[in-house]
């Protein structure tokens, strides 16, 4: 009977199943900016409409109130197994000539819905905006299915 109670006892006291930690399902889909800094100094914030779509063969696509901007077409090739994960820009397709490395390189990070993007002529090292030279520190949240793609105004 000891034994028994025991065995209860344990049962009772033992911690319950956790959570399953959240799933990471990376930077596909669409993004509301949050800020945009340019070597350190405070851009554009979520106000001014601006959004970004990450497509799964590689395509950046850039939204200002829900019209594509097509002026620049950019391209990106994520790396999700570096530490830190590595996000490289393109202006044309990788791999098309004349292009054959990145236009610039980056880093990311994706904590819940905030991607966080740093990025320049050389590869950023942590997450601040490049002290100097070409580069961005992008903060984006994932949009919800509301938010995506709005409509005309």
């Amino acid at each position: 009977m000891n034994s028994l109670l025991l065995g209860v006892v344990i049962l009772v006291g033992a911690p319950g199943p956790k959570d399953p930690p959240k799933k990471d399902t990376g930077i596909v889909g669409e993004w509301i900016v949050e800020s945009i800094s340019t070597i350190g100094k405070p851009g554009r914030t979520q106000a001014d409409g601006t959004s970004f779509e990450f497509t799964a063969d590689g395509q950046w696509l850039v939204r200002h109130n829900g019209v594509e901007v097509k002026q620049v077409r950019r391209y990106f090739k994520e790396d999700p197994k570096a530490s830190p994960r590595t996000f490289d820009v393109y202006l044309k397709p990788p791999g098309e000539k004349p292009t054959f490395r990145p236009n610039m390189l980056g880093i990311y990070k994706v904590e819940g819905d905030t991607l966080t993007i740093v990025f320049g002529e050389e590869r950023p090292l942590e997450f601040v905006a490049p002290a100097g030279g070409v580069g961005q520190k992008v903060v984006l949240k994932r949009a919800k299915k509301d938010e995506a793609n709005p409509p005309m105004k």
